[in-house]
């Protein structure tokens, strides 16, 4: 899935949050229950009167569903591809786990979470708490912009293969609760 079409497709049918953050949203109600549905999904995109082409977002929203259950891990964040502009990346990066949150959220209520997916929760809570511009590597050097951003872009790698990981996690740990529930 590209994000620079599937963003305009976003901004022409006047959506409520951005392609990240709608991508997160379909990635947790996945996560929780593989039976969520599209149309709960498109309920949270849109308001009453938007006019939107349903069809092309539930196909984003199947896509998404293929790439979470794909045997082959295919599963990706959509994120901005562009390298050279980092801060564009990490503010879709916020988005996308703001999304998520709800999400899951949305698909399994509250309460006690199992298993580590408490922990991995709050890391990503922590991760919609970064600002525009601000350095996510924590610890890059000051005086010497080519290397923090070179740290800051490994950083970006790394909280996005945590997350990518995490998805897997979790929906692992949403599947053997559902099939252990009694019918």
């Amino acid at each position: 899935m590209d994000y620079h079409v599937f963003e305009s497709l976003f901004v022409t049918a006047g959506t409520n949050c951005s392609v990240a953050e709608a991508h997160g949203l379909a990635t947790g109600m996945l996560c929780v229950d593989e039976r969520a549905d599209a149309a709960n999904w498109l309920t949270e995109l849109f308001d009453e009167d938007a006019d939107s082409d349903s069809s092309a977002f539930s196909k984003f929203f199947e896509k998404t569903r293929a790439a979470i259950t794909s045997d082959d891990y295919r599963f990706d964040l959509l994120l901005p591809e562009d390298i050279d502009d980092l801060e564009e990346q990490v503010e879709a990066l916020r988005d996308w786990c703001q999304g998520f949150l709800f999400g899951v959220g949305y698909s399994g209520g509250s309460g006690a979470w199992p298993g580590e997916i408490s922990e991995i929760l709050k890391d990503i809570v922590e991760i919609t708490k970064i600002e525009a511009g601000q350095s996510i590597s924590g610890d890059a050097v000051k005086d010497d912009q080519d290397a923090k951003d070179e740290e800051d872009r490994a950083a970006f790698i790394e909280i996005n293969e945590y997350l990518r990981a995490s998805v897997y996690m979790i929906r692992e740990e949403f599947l053997s609760r559902a099939e252990s529930a009694p019918h």
